[in-house]
């Protein structure tokens, strides 16, 4: 850990370098227009790593306190959807055509289709979030095709992105402190991840 790098903060290393991982993976141009579905930990995590690398983010989620700590965090958009997906946020983006890209970070089998269907022709769908095993999804093979969409399967980090992820912390890249939400002490780490379950807290930071 650098010097002057908090543990609370140094603890968001591992979802930020899951996060630069899944960005890397997009092979986005300067100044694309993303999406971001999803805004629990890690898709607030790429809003913003996405925005303090000067692309231009669309957040979608249904709580309108993570859409909050999304735009603080550098977000563009930020649309309030209902949960269960059969929604896009292609209308907010700047190119009426779609986005560049579209990343998932629900794990919710119908987002991942409303992030294929946001997109515009020739772009990239990060299939980030990890639906349930055995899991399947309808697929537009048209749209696929004719579009000449990239749809990607992205999991994890390794060992260079997490070294990154360790170095933006340090340097304050953007404020990821945001997520840590609520701070409670070593006995009442139960309470703590009911918090987050309910989605009432994004990141609680436990001290014994």
């Amino acid at each position: 850990m650098p010097d002057g790098l908090s543990f609370e903060l140094a603890a968001l290393a591992e979802p930020l370098a899951c996060a630069l991982h899944g960005i890397e993976a997009c092979a986005l141009r300067p100044r694309s227009d993303v999406a971001v579905y999803g805004a629990g930990p890690i898709g607030l995590l790429f809003a913003g790593a996405l925005s303090s690398a000067g692309h231009r983010v669309t957040v979608a989620d249904p709580n309108p306190s993570r859409l909050h700590a999304a735009r603080r965090l550098g977000a563009a958009e930020a649309v309030r959807i209902e949960r269960g997906g059969g929604h896009t946020a292609t209308s907010h983006a700047v190119d009426p055509k779609g986005f560049d890209a579209a990343i998932d970070a629900t794990g919710v089998p119908e987002v991942w289709l409303d992030a294929i269907r946001s997109v515009r022709p020739g772009g990239t769908v990060n299939l980030f979030g990890g639906c349930a095993p055995g899991t399947t999804i309808p697929l537009d093979t048209a749209l696929v095709h004719y579009s000449e969409l990239t749809l990607k399967g992205v999991y994890h980090h390794r060992p260079a992105d997490v070294k990154r992820a360790i170095e933006m912390l340090a340097a304050r890249s953007f404020d990821a402190g945001i997520l840590l939400s609520a701070e409670m002490p070593l006995e009442k780490v139960e309470d703590a991840l009911r918090s987050m379950m309910r989605k009432e807290a994004l990141k609680v930071v436990i001290r014994a």
